[in-house]
């Protein structure tokens, strides 16, 4: 995932000095800072510039806002992509946000699948309950997301709870899924 971002940053940089414009983009450097699993990062603004809006573009409660305001957008799409960008390594005051797109059963699936998956790139396990609660959810894709969430979560206290899962899980995929968080939960303290 570092290969990929460092990649964007890259990429972003010639396509900029290509055009002419000598740097990347306040947008662009939030959209590559907000993806993936690293955390946000403060960048600082080329010597001698007050760029307010780069400032605001990394401002955590910014953030939090544009992303309340996107789920109540029409496009699933762009919901979806507000729940990844918004799951980032660390970024604790998103799990209760996350964790209500993970449960809304009127969600679309894809949405819903990112949801999970951000819950687990966060990396808190504030997020295990509502995980847990998705492992029995109709989809099996939300339930295997859920499942490789909690693989990256869980302790060995929380092995039971994944058992209990595996064995009334009927799905394959969702099963593997499971056997592997498992044995991910057991390996840890």
């Amino acid at each position: 995932m570092r290969k990929a971002w460092l990649f964007g940053v890259l990429l972003l940089s010639a396509q900029a000095a290509a055009a002419g414009t000598g740097g990347i983009g306040h947008r662009d450097l939030s959209l590559l800072l907000h993806a993936g699993e690293l955390p946000p990062i403060a960048a600082a603004p080329a010597a001698g510039t007050t760029d307010e809006s780069l400032r605001d573009a990394l401002s955590p409660a910014q953030s939090l806002g544009g992303f309340l305001a996107v789920l109540r957008e029409p496009d699933p799409r762009g919901r979806g992509e507000a729940v990844e960008a918004i799951g980032y390594r660390g970024n604790f005051a998103a799990i209760p946000y996350v964790s209500a797109v993970l449960l809304r059963l009127d969600e679309t699936l894809f949405v819903r699948v990112a949801a999970a998956q951000a819950l687990g790139r966060i990396g808190d396990r504030r997020a295990w309950s509502f995980l847990l609660r998705a492992l029995k959810d109709r989809q099996p894709q939300v339930r295997l997301a859920s499942a490789m969430a909690l693989g990256r979560l869980m302790r060995r206290r929380g092995a039971g709870s994944l058992a209990r899962a595996l064995g009334a899980e009927r799905d394959a995929g969702v099963r593997a899924a499971l056997s592997w968080a498992l044995s991910e939960a057991q390996d840890r303290p």
